[in-house]
């Protein structure tokens, strides 16, 4: 899979929640063909250490292939509960770095920085629903 970049296209809020539309790019010299989901986690300060559950899929969306051109993009939409919405004691809420992002058919991890992000410390704790590629951007 040729070098992909993500970056935060859009950021909205609503009751208790924010939508990302995070966007996918294609760095390479061919094109990259993905189908599905992309995997994501919430990341600790040290950018190793995984914040609770990984995103939970919404299945409401129509997954559909999408091919990306070298420099072409694409985007997924993730919904993100406040940590703060949960007692203290379930969430055990902590500092985030941001979300590490697996792109369908990919094991190498991409990064995205959050500075406004919380995330649980608690596995069993899931704030993130997350839609396929190619979903349109909020």
């Amino acid at each position: 899979m040729p070098p992909l970049r993500a970056s935060t296209a859009t950021v909205e809020g609503a009751a208790g929640s924010r939508y990302l539309t995070i966007r996918l790019t294609n760095g390479g010299s061919s094109p990259c063909r993905m189908v599905g989901y992309p995997g994501v986690s919430i990341v600790a300060r040290d950018r190793r250490s995984q914040l609770g559950a990984a995103a939970d899929r919404d299945t409401s969306v129509r997954s559909a292939g999408i091919t990306l051109p070298p420099q072409g993009n694409t985007t997924f939409v993730l919904r993100v509960t406040q940590a703060l919405n949960y007692p203290a004691t379930t969430c055990q809420p902590q500092d985030a770095y941001g979300y590490r992002i697996y792109p369908p058919g990919s094991r190498t991890a991409l990064l995205l920085a959050d500075p406004d992000l919380t995330g649980c410390a608690r596995p069993a704790v899931h704030l993130m629903v997350v839609r396929p590629v190619g979903s349109p951007a909020l």
